[in-house]
């Protein structure tokens, strides 16, 4: 099987593909594999990172972590194009990276270099009530969107963390799970320091109908 190699370091060798990502397919019976490996910014290997393989449309995810060298693979069905999302643990002051948009249907390798982040946190709230299991995206503004982007969920608590790159962010919120409020709220921030973020309040309207 033909496998390609996408390098993530201080730059990214970009794949031109369509920016709609594709399901999961079921149909089709035939596994690929992502593998690769995870470094920290002085070449050595990130232990224990998460890496997720999402599908853009649906918000499905497949879950691995990298081992003592820092490898890791994911197994799955082919697909169209995909993203893959790193997450460092908590204690190692590493930058999220997302690779965007990569092939599916074929087996790759990725090999991904995170950089140093500050933690900041947040609530995002609706109504005064806290919004759970919504997702909180995080779009930058500079070219860099392997780097200085980011993702993760609110807790039961409306509550979110994730540790990104400083520089002035979009924050979106997005609800996968009901197509009418997907797009629920966006507003910018600078980050420059780690720690709280102002409370997200979306509109009580957008949420009409989402579970709480």
């Amino acid at each position: 099987m033909r496998k390609s190699l996408i390098l993530v370091a201080a730059t990214l060798f970009t794949v031109n593909a369509p920016a709609t990502a594709g399901k999961f397919k079921t149909d089709k019976p035939t596994k690929v594999n992502v593998s690769g490996k995870i470094n920290n910014q002085h070449a050595e290997p990130v232990i224990g990172a998460q890496v997720f393989l999402i599908d853009r449309e649906t918000g499905q995810r497949l879950q691995a972590k990298t081992d003592k060298d820092g490898q890791f693979k994911i197994s799955h069905d082919r697909s169209d194009f995909e993203s893959l999302l790193v997450i460092a643990p908590a204690e190692a002051g590493l930058a999220q990276a997302t690779l965007s948009d990569i092939p599916a249907h074929e087996g790759r390798h990725v090999l991904v270099s995170l950089k140093g982040g500050v933690l900041v946190r947040g609530k995002v709230l609706a109504a005064g009530k806290p919004l759970k299991g919504v997702t909180v995206r995080v779009i930058p503004k500079t070219t860099d969107v392997v780097h200085d982007s980011g993702e993760t969920s609110t807790n039961g608590k409306g509550e979110f963390s994730l540790t990104i790159t400083a520089g002035e962010k979009i924050f979106e919120v997005i609800d996968f799970a009901n197509d009418a409020a997907r797009g629920l709220h966006r507003e910018t921030h600078v980050v420059t320091t780690g720690g709280a973020l102002p409370d997200m309040i979306v509109s009580a309207t957008r949420t009409a109908g989402v579970d709480k």
